[in-house]
């Protein structure tokens, strides 16, 4: 079943209904986004090289901060085995929490335009994951259970259920988080998140960025990237054994031309989250993988959907 959402005067593309086939027993819904999107006609090639360029170098991916809000820095010092986590966030703390997890590469700051806009309902924080930015950036963590582990930590001292928001290698983590610690949990937004183990791939130029003499050459936190990206799929094989723990409603964001995260991840995703309250999946026509920047209104669409449901 489909359900077209937002625009309701366009018509899905061959790429849509070739993806919701056989998904007669789920709604997967249809957003025809407002912003920046790409040409499909340029071809897979084009994008995927434009994609893996992008996500390197930032070029194209600065957050446009359109709000009058200017959030406040924040750190969780180290404890035991934990790291420093710093954030940022805006809102008075006793609001619902809605926490964002960036991708990898990454920092707090790509979610700066979501935390400028931040509701009087709500308050909002965005984190540097361990090994990045200002959260212990001289060694990479590999384990998604141990990012998740320091995160949780953050939620629990701020003693508020909270909704996670993760793009990329942050929707793993997000779910790794909902798994092992529900009660902390009460939504998760996935946005364009890896989840199916079958579909990491292992580029050639990883392997040469890992071995000593590149990896003196390049900067830390891409050394950190390509660390967990390297494990990442052993990672998602131990996180597939634990989705049936999550309860929390879980909404799928997904571009449909999305060349880094496969849109079959979706599929994945929904055979997995079995315990789940309620589960949605949205495809975004004519759309990659760099939503939360280049289409922020999808996004927050979607936020405000879940929150509904909270």
């Amino acid at each position: 079943m489909t359900k077209d959402t937002r625009i309701p005067t366009a018509l899905p593309s061959k790429a849509f209904k070739r993806f919701v086939e056989g998904y007669q027993d789920h709604v997967i819904e249809w957003v025809h986004p407002v912003g920046k999107t790409i040409d499909p006609s340029l071809g897979q090639t084009f994008h995927s090289l434009r994609e893996r360029f992008q996500a390197v170098t930032d070029v194209g991916l600065s957050p446009v901060t359109k709000g009058l809000i200017r959030p406040e820095n924040g750190l969780l010092p180290a404890h035991a085995d934990q790291p420093d986590l710093r954030y940022t966030f805006a809102g008075d703390g006793t609001t619902q929490s809605v926490l964002f997890i960036h991708g990898s590469p990454g920092q707090a700051s790509d979610w700066s335009h979501f935390l400028s806009v931040t509701p009087e309902s709500q308050t909002r924080i965005a984190v540097d994951r361990p090994g990045f930015g200002g959260s212990d950036p001289h060694r990479p963590y590999r384990q998604l259970s141990d990012q998740a582990a320091a995160i949780a930590r953050l939620i629990a001292e701020r003693n508020r259920p909270t909704v996670l928001v993760g793009s990329s290698f942050g929707g793993p983590v997000a779910l790794r988080l909902a798994a092992d610690h529900p009660d902390l949990v009460n939504g998760v937004v996935l946005v364009g998140a890896a989840a199916d183990p079958a579909l990491e791939k292992v580029h050639i130029l990883q392997r040469i960025a890992h071995t000593p003499w590149v990896k003196r050459l390049l900067p830390q936190h891409l050394i950190h990237s390509n660390t967990e990206l390297l494990t990442l799929r052993e990672e998602l094989d131990l996180l597939g054994e634990r989705m049936e723990h999550i309860e929390a409603p879980v909404s799928i964001l997904q571009g449909l031309h999305d060349t880094l995260v496969p849109p079959e991840n979706a599929t994945y995703l929904m055979k997995r989250l079995t315990g789940t309250k309620k589960r949605r999946v949205i495809m975004v026509e004519n759309a990659g993988h760099f939503l939360h920047i280049l289409t922020p209104q999808v996004v927050e669409n979607t936020l405000d959907d879940i929150l509904n449901d909270v």
